[in-house]
Protein backbone atom coordinates (compact mmCIF):
# COMPACT_ATOMS: atom_id res chain seq x y z
CA UNK A 1 0.00 0.00 0.00
CA UNK A 2 1.28 3.15 -0.86
CA UNK A 3 1.99 6.13 1.70
CA UNK A 4 0.11 8.70 -0.65
CA UNK A 5 -2.65 8.28 -2.79
CA UNK A 6 -1.46 10.68 -5.55
CA UNK A 7 2.52 11.95 -5.53
CA UNK A 8 5.17 11.74 -3.26
CA UNK A 9 7.70 14.50 -3.05
CA UNK A 10 11.17 13.55 -2.88
CA UNK A 11 14.61 14.95 -2.75
CA UNK A 12 18.05 13.35 -3.88
CA UNK A 13 21.55 13.86 -2.22
CA UNK A 14 24.11 13.64 -4.03
CA UNK A 15 27.95 12.10 -3.25
CA UNK A 16 31.02 11.54 -5.43
CA UNK A 17 31.69 11.54 -8.68
CA UNK A 18 30.31 12.79 -12.73
CA UNK A 19 28.76 8.99 -13.05
CA UNK A 20 26.65 9.68 -9.27
CA UNK A 21 25.45 12.67 -10.37
CA UNK A 22 24.40 11.64 -13.63
CA UNK A 23 22.60 8.99 -12.04
CA UNK A 24 20.82 11.06 -9.96
CA UNK A 25 19.41 13.35 -12.91
CA UNK A 26 18.07 9.90 -14.68
CA UNK A 27 16.71 8.87 -11.66
CA UNK A 28 14.97 12.43 -10.72
CA UNK A 29 13.30 12.48 -14.57
CA UNK A 30 12.12 9.10 -14.22
CA UNK A 31 10.27 9.70 -10.81
CA UNK A 32 9.29 12.95 -12.22
CA UNK A 33 7.58 11.22 -15.19
CA UNK A 34 5.67 8.74 -12.68
CA UNK A 35 3.99 11.31 -10.74
CA UNK A 36 6.52 12.42 -8.36
CA UNK A 37 7.46 15.79 -7.06
CA UNK A 38 11.07 16.49 -6.70
CA UNK A 39 11.79 19.33 -4.07
CA UNK A 40 14.13 22.13 -3.46
CA UNK A 41 15.08 20.56 -0.06
CA UNK A 42 15.05 18.12 2.56
CA UNK A 43 12.80 19.93 5.06
CA UNK A 44 9.92 19.33 2.38
CA UNK A 45 10.83 16.17 1.30
CA UNK A 46 8.44 13.08 2.38
CA UNK A 47 11.44 10.63 1.22
CA UNK A 48 14.88 11.49 0.89
CA UNK A 49 16.91 9.41 -1.60
CA UNK A 50 20.83 9.40 -0.86
CA UNK A 51 22.52 8.17 -4.04
CA UNK A 52 26.10 6.54 -2.01
CA UNK A 53 29.69 6.71 -3.20
CA UNK A 54 32.24 4.39 -1.74
CA UNK A 55 35.70 5.49 -2.96
CA UNK A 56 37.32 6.70 0.60
CA UNK A 57 35.98 5.80 4.48
CA UNK A 58 35.97 9.83 5.11
CA UNK A 59 33.28 9.93 2.35
CA UNK A 60 31.46 6.67 4.10
CA UNK A 61 31.68 8.57 7.12
CA UNK A 62 30.11 11.29 6.50
CA UNK A 63 27.02 9.36 4.44
CA UNK A 64 26.39 7.24 7.65
CA UNK A 65 26.30 10.30 9.28
CA UNK A 66 23.53 12.44 7.18
CA UNK A 67 21.81 9.19 6.94
CA UNK A 68 20.94 9.12 10.51
CA UNK A 69 20.90 13.01 10.95
CA UNK A 70 18.43 12.71 8.28
CA UNK A 71 14.92 12.51 10.11
CA UNK A 72 12.93 11.14 7.15
CA UNK A 73 12.31 8.05 5.34
CA UNK A 74 15.54 7.74 3.53
CA UNK A 75 15.86 5.31 0.75
CA UNK A 76 20.12 4.64 -0.12
CA UNK A 77 20.97 3.86 -3.66
CA UNK A 78 24.55 4.46 -5.29
CA UNK A 79 28.00 2.45 -4.94
CA UNK A 80 28.38 2.35 -1.22
CA UNK A 81 24.37 0.95 -0.94
CA UNK A 82 25.14 -1.70 -3.53
CA UNK A 83 28.49 -2.66 -2.03
CA UNK A 84 27.49 -2.37 1.41
CA UNK A 85 23.85 -3.25 1.38
CA UNK A 86 23.64 -4.82 4.65
CA UNK A 87 25.54 -2.24 6.67
CA UNK A 88 23.40 0.86 4.81
CA UNK A 89 20.08 -1.18 5.55
CA UNK A 90 20.89 -1.44 9.68
CA UNK A 91 21.30 2.48 9.80
CA UNK A 92 18.33 4.17 11.33
CA UNK A 93 15.35 6.34 8.83
CA UNK A 94 16.72 3.65 5.95
CA UNK A 95 14.12 1.38 4.91
CA UNK A 96 14.49 0.79 1.28
CA UNK A 97 18.28 -0.04 -0.67
CA UNK A 98 18.68 0.10 -4.26
CA UNK A 99 21.55 -0.94 -6.04
CA UNK A 100 23.61 0.01 -9.25
CA UNK A 101 22.16 -2.87 -11.27
CA UNK A 102 18.27 -2.53 -10.51
CA UNK A 103 17.70 1.31 -9.70
CA UNK A 104 14.34 0.78 -11.68
CA UNK A 105 12.94 -0.42 -8.34
CA UNK A 106 13.72 3.01 -7.28
CA UNK A 107 9.87 3.74 -8.08
CA UNK A 108 8.49 0.99 -6.03
CA UNK A 109 10.75 2.34 -2.87
CA UNK A 110 9.50 5.80 -3.09
CA UNK A 111 6.23 4.47 -2.96
CA UNK A 112 6.30 2.84 0.32
CA UNK A 113 8.13 -0.65 -0.75
CA UNK A 114 10.78 -1.88 2.02
CA UNK A 115 13.21 -4.26 0.99
CA UNK A 116 17.01 -4.41 -0.11
CA UNK A 117 17.41 -5.05 -4.48
CA UNK A 118 21.05 -5.04 -5.47
CA UNK A 119 20.53 -7.91 -7.39
CA UNK A 120 21.18 -8.07 -11.31
CA UNK A 121 17.62 -6.03 -13.15
CA UNK A 122 16.66 -3.65 -14.74
CA UNK A 123 17.58 0.36 -14.82
CA UNK A 124 16.51 3.42 -15.40
CA UNK A 125 16.67 4.80 -18.95
CA UNK A 126 19.14 7.53 -19.24
CA UNK A 127 18.02 11.05 -19.71
CA UNK A 128 20.11 13.85 -19.33
CA UNK A 129 19.30 17.22 -19.34
CA UNK A 130 20.63 20.84 -19.51
CA UNK A 131 22.06 22.26 -16.21
CA UNK A 132 22.64 25.75 -17.22
CA UNK A 133 24.96 25.06 -20.50
CA UNK A 134 26.40 22.03 -19.16
CA UNK A 135 25.07 18.30 -19.39
CA UNK A 136 26.59 15.02 -18.34
CA UNK A 137 26.30 11.78 -20.63
CA UNK A 138 26.96 8.23 -19.40
CA UNK A 139 28.77 6.23 -21.92
CA UNK A 140 29.39 3.19 -20.34
CA UNK A 141 29.42 1.62 -16.71
CA UNK A 142 31.42 -0.62 -15.34
CA UNK A 143 35.80 -1.22 -15.95
CA UNK A 144 38.15 -3.84 -17.29
CA UNK A 145 40.31 -3.17 -14.34
CA UNK A 146 40.55 -5.26 -11.20
CA UNK A 147 42.78 -2.65 -8.83
CA UNK A 148 43.11 -4.21 -5.10
CA UNK A 149 42.34 -0.51 -3.75
CA UNK A 150 38.72 0.21 -5.64
CA UNK A 151 35.54 -0.44 -4.28
CA UNK A 152 33.85 0.97 -7.23
CA UNK A 153 34.25 -2.30 -9.38
CA UNK A 154 32.41 -4.38 -6.33
CA UNK A 155 29.93 -2.16 -7.15
CA UNK A 156 29.62 -1.21 -10.89
CA UNK A 157 30.86 -4.69 -11.88
CA UNK A 158 32.47 -5.54 -15.35
CA UNK A 159 32.32 -2.86 -18.46
CA UNK A 160 29.12 -2.62 -20.34
CA UNK A 161 29.43 0.21 -23.09
CA UNK A 162 26.06 1.84 -24.51
CA UNK A 163 25.24 1.62 -27.96
CA UNK A 164 26.64 4.34 -30.13
CA UNK A 165 23.68 5.39 -31.83
CA UNK A 166 21.82 6.11 -28.49
CA UNK A 167 24.86 8.14 -27.45
CA UNK A 168 24.82 10.20 -30.57
CA UNK A 169 20.84 10.54 -30.15
CA UNK A 170 21.13 11.93 -26.55
CA UNK A 171 23.92 14.37 -27.20
CA UNK A 172 21.92 15.37 -30.07
CA UNK A 173 19.32 16.14 -28.03
CA UNK A 174 21.27 17.89 -25.48
CA UNK A 175 22.19 20.21 -28.14
CA UNK A 176 19.09 21.38 -29.65
CA UNK A 177 18.30 21.86 -25.77
CA UNK A 178 20.53 24.63 -25.48
CA UNK A 179 23.46 22.39 -24.07
CA UNK A 180 26.79 24.22 -24.78
CA UNK A 181 29.09 21.44 -22.87
CA UNK A 182 29.19 17.70 -23.52
CA UNK A 183 30.39 15.67 -20.38
CA UNK A 184 30.92 12.06 -21.50
CA UNK A 185 31.87 10.30 -18.32
CA UNK A 186 32.31 6.42 -17.29
CA UNK A 187 34.57 4.56 -14.51
CA UNK A 188 36.86 4.53 -17.58
CA UNK A 189 36.08 6.02 -20.61
CA UNK A 190 39.28 5.14 -22.42
CA UNK A 191 37.69 1.37 -22.74
CA UNK A 192 34.47 2.53 -23.97
CA UNK A 193 33.68 -0.05 -26.69
CA UNK A 194 35.99 -2.55 -25.61
CA UNK A 195 33.42 -5.34 -24.97
CA UNK A 196 31.66 -4.35 -27.85
CA UNK A 197 34.86 -5.50 -30.50
CA UNK A 198 33.69 -3.29 -33.01
CA UNK A 199 33.71 0.28 -31.34
CA UNK A 200 35.97 2.72 -29.42
CA UNK A 201 35.77 6.46 -28.28
CA UNK A 202 37.44 7.43 -31.20
CA UNK A 203 34.44 5.78 -33.35
CA UNK A 204 32.19 7.82 -31.26
CA UNK A 205 33.59 11.12 -30.74
CA UNK A 206 33.95 10.71 -34.94
CA UNK A 207 30.03 10.31 -34.66
CA UNK A 208 29.48 13.44 -31.90
CA UNK A 209 31.76 15.62 -33.62
CA UNK A 210 29.36 15.74 -36.61
CA UNK A 211 26.38 16.83 -35.13
CA UNK A 212 25.29 20.12 -36.30
CA UNK A 213 25.79 22.65 -33.27
CA UNK A 214 27.52 24.93 -31.12
CA UNK A 215 29.19 22.88 -28.79
CA UNK A 216 32.02 21.61 -27.20
CA UNK A 217 32.83 18.16 -25.78
CA UNK A 218 34.94 16.82 -22.16
CA UNK A 219 36.36 13.69 -22.16
CA UNK A 220 36.33 12.39 -18.84
CA UNK A 221 38.48 9.91 -16.59
CA UNK A 222 39.91 7.26 -18.66
CA UNK A 223 43.04 4.76 -17.17
CA UNK A 224 46.43 4.96 -18.93
CA UNK A 225 46.52 1.52 -20.43
CA UNK A 226 43.57 2.75 -22.16
CA UNK A 227 44.98 5.59 -23.48
CA UNK A 228 47.99 3.90 -24.88
CA UNK A 229 46.09 1.64 -27.15
CA UNK A 230 43.76 4.33 -28.61
CA UNK A 231 46.39 7.29 -28.43
CA UNK A 232 46.91 8.33 -32.21
CA UNK A 233 43.10 7.67 -33.08
CA UNK A 234 42.44 10.28 -29.88
CA UNK A 235 44.72 12.79 -30.62
CA UNK A 236 43.18 14.06 -33.62
CA UNK A 237 40.32 14.70 -31.56
CA UNK A 238 42.31 17.16 -28.94
CA UNK A 239 42.90 18.84 -31.95
CA UNK A 240 39.08 19.30 -32.79
CA UNK A 241 37.39 22.35 -32.46
CA UNK A 242 34.66 20.72 -30.80
CA UNK A 243 36.59 18.60 -27.99
CA UNK A 244 38.38 20.57 -25.49
CA UNK A 245 42.09 19.91 -25.41
CA UNK A 246 41.62 17.62 -21.81
CA UNK A 247 42.46 14.49 -20.78
CA UNK A 248 41.90 13.03 -17.11
CA UNK A 249 44.45 10.43 -16.94
CA UNK A 250 44.80 8.34 -13.19
CA UNK A 251 48.38 7.47 -12.42
CA UNK A 252 48.00 7.02 -9.13
CA UNK A 253 51.51 6.33 -8.07
CA UNK A 254 55.34 6.99 -9.21
CA UNK A 255 56.35 3.72 -8.11
CA UNK A 256 56.19 0.33 -10.55
CA UNK A 257 56.04 -1.55 -7.24
CA UNK A 258 53.22 0.66 -5.81
CA UNK A 259 51.52 0.26 -9.23
CA UNK A 260 51.79 -3.39 -9.31
CA UNK A 261 50.25 -3.70 -5.75
CA UNK A 262 47.48 -1.75 -6.65
CA UNK A 263 46.87 -3.91 -10.00
CA UNK A 264 47.36 -1.15 -12.44
CA UNK A 265 48.46 -2.52 -15.90
CA UNK A 266 50.92 0.02 -16.96
CA UNK A 267 54.53 0.96 -15.44
CA UNK A 268 55.88 4.74 -15.00
CA UNK A 269 57.96 4.22 -18.11
CA UNK A 270 54.44 3.93 -20.28
CA UNK A 271 53.45 6.74 -18.44
CA UNK A 272 55.86 9.23 -18.97
CA UNK A 273 56.19 7.80 -22.79
CA UNK A 274 52.19 8.56 -23.01
CA UNK A 275 52.57 12.09 -21.69
CA UNK A 276 55.36 12.95 -23.99
CA UNK A 277 53.57 11.85 -27.51
CA UNK A 278 50.56 13.71 -26.13
CA UNK A 279 52.20 17.30 -25.18
CA UNK A 280 54.59 16.71 -28.69
CA UNK A 281 51.48 16.70 -30.95
CA UNK A 282 49.36 18.99 -28.14
CA UNK A 283 51.53 21.55 -26.09
CA UNK A 284 48.53 22.91 -24.55
CA UNK A 285 46.76 20.09 -23.45
CA UNK A 286 45.57 20.23 -20.01
CA UNK A 287 46.46 16.74 -17.80
CA UNK A 288 44.76 16.20 -14.76
CA UNK A 289 45.63 13.18 -12.80
CA UNK A 290 44.32 11.31 -9.46
CA UNK A 291 47.21 10.28 -7.19
CA UNK A 292 46.56 7.96 -3.92
CA UNK A 293 49.15 8.55 -1.08
CA UNK A 294 49.81 5.67 1.58
CA UNK A 295 48.85 2.86 0.03
CA UNK A 296 49.86 -0.25 2.12
CA UNK A 297 53.29 -1.28 0.52
CA UNK A 298 54.16 2.74 -0.51
CA UNK A 299 58.02 3.57 0.96
CA UNK A 300 59.20 6.63 2.03
CA UNK A 301 61.34 5.94 -1.65
CA UNK A 302 57.96 4.99 -3.65
CA UNK A 303 56.19 8.29 -2.39
CA UNK A 304 59.53 10.32 -3.63
CA UNK A 305 59.28 8.61 -6.56
CA UNK A 306 55.53 10.03 -7.40
CA UNK A 307 57.01 13.41 -5.92
CA UNK A 308 59.94 13.23 -8.87
CA UNK A 309 56.97 12.06 -11.22
CA UNK A 310 54.61 15.13 -10.63
CA UNK A 311 58.05 17.34 -10.89
CA UNK A 312 58.80 15.96 -13.93
CA UNK A 313 55.47 15.59 -15.73
CA UNK A 314 54.14 19.40 -14.29
CA UNK A 315 50.50 17.86 -14.14
CA UNK A 316 47.85 20.52 -14.24
CA UNK A 317 45.44 19.56 -11.65
CA UNK A 318 45.77 16.65 -9.52
CA UNK A 319 43.66 14.62 -7.22
CA UNK A 320 44.94 13.57 -3.90
CA UNK A 321 43.44 10.63 -2.02
CA UNK A 322 44.93 9.69 1.26
CA UNK A 323 44.78 5.45 1.09
CA UNK A 324 41.31 4.17 2.76
CA UNK A 325 40.95 0.65 2.94
CA UNK A 326 37.48 -0.28 1.62
CA UNK A 327 35.82 -3.16 2.85
CA UNK A 328 35.77 -6.35 0.68
CA UNK A 329 39.35 -5.29 -1.48
CA UNK A 330 42.56 -6.95 -1.37
CA UNK A 331 44.26 -4.08 -0.33
CA UNK A 332 42.43 -3.92 2.44
CA UNK A 333 43.97 -7.31 4.05
CA UNK A 334 47.75 -5.91 3.32
CA UNK A 335 49.38 -3.84 6.50
CA UNK A 336 48.35 -0.62 6.63
CA UNK A 337 50.31 2.47 7.15
CA UNK A 338 49.71 4.65 10.28
CA UNK A 339 47.20 7.90 9.30
CA UNK A 340 49.99 10.07 10.84
CA UNK A 341 52.14 9.18 8.02
CA UNK A 342 49.33 9.07 5.47
CA UNK A 343 48.31 12.79 6.19
CA UNK A 344 51.70 13.91 6.56
CA UNK A 345 52.44 12.52 2.78
CA UNK A 346 49.26 13.88 1.40
CA UNK A 347 50.31 17.26 2.99
CA UNK A 348 53.19 17.02 1.06
CA UNK A 349 52.38 15.64 -1.62
CA UNK A 350 49.40 18.38 -1.71
CA UNK A 351 52.14 21.26 -1.53
CA UNK A 352 54.19 20.69 -4.28
CA UNK A 353 51.05 19.87 -6.78
CA UNK A 354 49.67 23.60 -5.66
CA UNK A 355 53.13 25.63 -5.85
CA UNK A 356 53.27 23.76 -10.11
CA UNK A 357 49.53 24.22 -10.66
CA UNK A 358 50.31 27.64 -9.93
CA UNK A 359 53.30 28.79 -11.94
CA UNK A 360 51.69 26.77 -14.79
CA UNK A 361 48.44 29.18 -14.35
CA UNK A 362 51.39 31.98 -13.95
CA UNK A 363 52.48 31.15 -17.34
CA UNK A 364 49.08 31.92 -19.24
CA UNK A 365 48.77 35.55 -18.08
CA UNK A 366 48.67 37.68 -20.80
CA UNK A 367 47.64 35.43 -23.18
CA UNK A 368 44.61 35.90 -25.76
CA UNK A 369 42.34 32.58 -25.66
CA UNK A 370 39.21 31.35 -26.59
CA UNK A 371 36.93 31.41 -23.84
CA UNK A 372 33.04 29.75 -23.78
CA UNK A 373 31.00 30.47 -20.65
CA UNK A 374 29.15 27.95 -19.43
CA UNK A 375 28.55 28.45 -15.37
CA UNK A 376 27.68 30.92 -12.55
CA UNK A 377 30.98 31.39 -10.40
CA UNK A 378 31.80 33.35 -7.57
CA UNK A 379 29.60 36.10 -8.56
CA UNK A 380 30.69 36.24 -12.08
CA UNK A 381 30.60 33.98 -14.58
CA UNK A 382 32.95 31.13 -15.57
CA UNK A 383 33.96 30.20 -18.58
CA UNK A 384 36.93 27.31 -20.45
CA UNK A 385 39.80 28.05 -22.75
CA UNK A 386 40.49 25.43 -25.54
CA UNK A 387 42.31 23.83 -23.33
CA UNK A 388 39.50 23.85 -20.61
CA UNK A 389 41.50 26.14 -17.89
CA UNK A 390 38.77 28.07 -15.92
CA UNK A 391 38.26 31.55 -16.42
CA UNK A 392 36.84 33.93 -14.27
CA UNK A 393 35.06 36.59 -16.36
CA UNK A 394 32.61 39.07 -17.13
CA UNK A 395 30.00 37.91 -19.90
CA UNK A 396 26.82 35.46 -20.25
CA UNK A 397 26.04 32.07 -20.10
CA UNK A 398 26.79 30.55 -23.65
CA UNK A 399 28.94 33.33 -25.10
CA UNK A 400 32.11 32.67 -26.91
CA UNK A 401 34.60 35.53 -26.10
CA UNK A 402 37.91 36.82 -27.04
CA UNK A 403 39.91 37.35 -23.26
CA UNK A 404 43.46 38.30 -22.19
CA UNK A 405 44.51 36.55 -19.12
CA UNK A 406 45.77 38.88 -16.41
CA UNK A 407 45.76 36.84 -13.41
CA UNK A 408 46.14 33.65 -12.16
CA UNK A 409 45.89 31.63 -8.96
CA UNK A 410 46.30 28.09 -8.28
CA UNK A 411 42.72 26.72 -9.22
CA UNK A 412 41.58 29.32 -12.07
CA UNK A 413 42.51 32.43 -14.17
CA UNK A 414 40.75 36.04 -14.06
CA UNK A 415 40.24 37.38 -17.88
CA UNK A 416 38.90 40.39 -19.59
CA UNK A 417 36.91 40.34 -22.61
CA UNK A 418 38.38 41.71 -25.41
CA UNK A 419 35.47 40.89 -28.56
CA UNK A 420 32.88 38.40 -28.92
CA UNK A 421 32.98 35.33 -30.94
CA UNK A 422 30.03 34.88 -33.52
Amino acid sequence: MLWWAVLVKFYIRTYGCAYNQADSENIEFFLKSRGHVMVDGEKEADVVVFNTCGVKDSTENRIVNDIKNSGKKVVATGCLAQARAKMISRLPNVYAVVGTFNNAKMLDAIEGAAGTWVGRGVNVPQAPDVSGMVSTVQVSSGCLGNCTFCQTKLARGNLKSFSESGLVGLVEGLVEKGCREVRLTSQDLGCYGFDFGDSSLPSLLEKIVEIEGDFKVRLGMMNPEHVIEIRKDLLKFLKNGKVYDFLHIPVQSGSDAVLEKMGRNYSVKDFRGLVGFLRRSSPDLTLETDVIVGFPTETEDDFQSTLGLMGEVRFDIVNFSKFSSRKGTKASFMEQLSRNEIKRRSVVGSRVYKRISLEKNLEMVGRIEKVLVTEKARGDFLGRTDSYKPVLVDGRLGERLLVEIKSAGQSHLRGVVKGVLL
